[in-house]
């Protein structure tokens, strides 16, 4: 059964993991995923090709055959609430002054599902909320997003990487420009390879990359502008006990 109740759907959260910290968490698939009926859904619409083949979730699903089936679970369950006008809330209830990532794996798939969020991040108005998407570039959703981001305890992040335009030149397809209505939006650069630093502007928030090996806890840029590299990715053996938790570079605006 979906739901207990046409009018509320709670998803799971998740407990945390050796990078979150004790940070509850929900995702949805990576990329996408194709149901019992052969209907594919697509979940990350706003991916490029670098970070679905870099995608670190690739491997944990590799490893534990049921995280896919409950993150399968989790995106039926929004779908049941956008369909059937329901509202979404998290099991357990989070914790007054709490912070909660959403979506480890898979994104703000639609404008609808970003404003059952909305409805859901007010219910929740003493706890605090935080996203990176790449769903900026995808037709539609400049708006929802926006509102998103406004609200006041939530930190939204659009993401990018080097197949992708800077979120800051971006133009919606009615010609308007999201990035004007969102001062203080932060941006997070994916380094799948070494030359992908080449195509960082220098503005960024953060970078996440694959090489974990080396060491390289900043990235310098000749303007003399430099960009952190997540602790838990920049190859410090001193960091690797840093969590999200501990870091809190993105969690709050």
């Amino acid at each position: 059964m979906l739901a207990s109740s046409t009018t509320t759907v709670h998803i799971k959260t998740q407990p945390g993991n050796k990078k979150l910290g004790k940070l509850k968490n929900w995702s949805t698939p990576n990329g996408g995923y194709t149901d019992g009926n052969g209907q594919y859904f697509c979940t990350c619409p706003g991916a490029s090709s670098v970070c679905l083949n870099g995608c670190y979730v690739i491997q944990i699903i590799k490893r534990y055959n049921h995280v896919l089936d409950s993150q399968i679970q989790t995106h039926k369950l929004i779908q049941y609430a956008i369909k059937h006008g329901a509202d979404l809330r998290l099991s357990p209830t989070p914790k007054s002054g709490s912070t909660t990532r959403g979506h480890v794996s898979g994104d703000l798939e639609s404008s609808e599902y970003v404003n059952k969020l909305i409805e859901m991040v007010s219910h929740y108005s003493d706890c605090w909320f935080y996203f990176y998407t790449r769903s900026w570039r995808v037709d539609g959703m400049a708006e929802a997003l926006t509102r998103l981001f406004h609200q006041p305890n939530v930190n939204l992040i659009f993401s990018t990487d080097k197949d992708m335009a800077d979120p800051r030149e971006y133009t919606a397809p009615n010609g308007s420009r999201p990035w004007e209505s969102l001062k203080g939006m932060k941006t997070a650069y994916f380094i799948a390879d070494l030359d992908d630093i080449d195509y960082m502007t220098g503005e960024e928030l953060i970078a996440f990359r694959n090489n974990r090996r080396s060491d390289q806890r900043q990235i310098y840029f000749p303007s003399g502008k430099k960009v952190t590299v997540c602790p838990k990715e920049n190859g410090n053996r001193y960091n690797q006990k840093v969590t999200c938790q501990t870091c809190r570079i993105c969690l709050y605006k």
